[in-house]
């Protein structure tokens, strides 16, 4: 009985030092965690383009002017009407656009143990996308345990 108190004993000091030793490193680019909430960030960020581009080639500008002027609408709330019309074709192609976003061949381009900190790089697989599309990110752990992600730009290859 007593040998099974020491090694219990132990084993929960040894998973204490490993939990606070992982609290302790700067995250890793190539990390689950890193590579998902920096791939939430991308998405956000690419969100708002493809809406606007989704809308620039589906709402006829010049039908706008015309209805607004007609009807004696300003342009911006015909066109924001005509967003409203079209809204969920417009978040249908955004989702499947976006589906099948990777990161791939990321790769560490600064790591700081100090503050905790990784600078990285990554290329974005994604048939529907512009080929050729980098990330560049960092992450960082924060004092009270949580993750940061910085999404500094996209930049085409």
């Amino acid at each position: 009985m007593k040998i099974f108190k020491i090694k219990n004993t132990l084993f929960r000091f040894l998973l204490i030092i490993c939990f606070l030793q992982s609290c302790n490193k700067s995250p890793e680019c190539g990390d689950s965690k890193v590579t998902e909430n920096a791939m939430i960030e991308f998405k956000s960020q690419i969100r708002e383009q493809l809406l606007k581009e989704y809308y620039n080639e589906n709402i006829n500008k010049s039908d706008v002017i015309d209805y607004a002027n007609e009807n004696n609408y300003t342009y911006e709330s015909v066109l924001e009407n005509e967003k409203v019309k079209i809204k969920d074709k417009a978040e249908l192609y955004v989702t499947n656009q976006l589906a099948e976003t990777k990161f791939q061949n990321i790769i560490t381009k600064n790591e700081d143990e100090k503050i905790k900190k990784c600078d990285c790089e990554a290329e974005i697989q994604n048939t529907n996308l512009v080929e050729g599309l980098f990330v560049v990110y960092s992450a960082q752990n924060t004092e009270d345990g949580n993750l940061k992600i910085v999404l500094d730009y996209i930049i085409p290859h």
